[in-house]
């Protein structure tokens, strides 16, 4: 279904699209995406900000899935369904390797070496007999830029088993992922 920020991009001269669906793939490959002043005369601010957006989630999902961009901008006008699908399919390459990248950035942090001891609180503050046993938990984490991150938790049983039941559910998400690119 066509998003109304992109239908902004109907009235719009064609050199002006093209020029606009180049600068938000600059933005995604790293470089000087797309300003307001440039667009002032054709864009309000916030129309402007929604198709931006709308152009860089049209485009990632294209790069991403390997959808063709007229499935994702359903309804929107032939000449812009084209303009897009060309910019896309011209700059394939260094938008797949700029997604690599961001996807890196998030998930090429490890797990480096962790450490862990249960202690059992006796009393507290506010409680004389608490009994409750705590977990300290403490992760190193290492960084794809060679930088180390000290992660400590101090978790009670119920925090612990919280944690865990998130752990097991991120575990399947990544399974379901991995599997379906195999």
């Amino acid at each position: 279904m066509m998003s109304v920020s992109l239908a902004a991009l109907a009235g719009c001269p064609e050199e002006t699209t093209i020029k606009l669906v180049h600068e938000v793939i600059d933005k995604i490959c790293g470089g000087v995406g797309p300003r307001l002043p440039d667009y002032g005369k054709t864009f309000s601010p916030g129309v402007f900000h929604e198709t931006i957006v709308s152009l860089t989630t049209v485009t990632k999902k294209a790069i991403g899935t390997d959808t063709p961009v007229g499935e994702l901008v359903d309804g929107l006008p032939e000449n812009i369904t084209n303009v897009i699908t060309n910019a896309v399919e011209a700059r394939n390459s260094h938008l797949k390797e700029a997604l690599m990248q961001e996807t890196c950035k998030i998930g090429c942090s490890y797990l480096k070496d962790f450490d862990w001891n249960v202690k059992l609180a006796v009393s507290s503050d506010t409680t004389t007999n608490l009994d409750e046993p705590l977990l300290h938990f403490s992760l190193k984490v290492a960084h794809p830029d060679s930088s180390e991150e000290d992660v400590r938790m101090e978790l009670s049983k119920h925090e612990l088993r919280a944690l865990i039941a998130k752990m097991e559910k991120a575990n399947e998400a990544l399974r379901d992922v991995k599997g379906s690119f195999e």
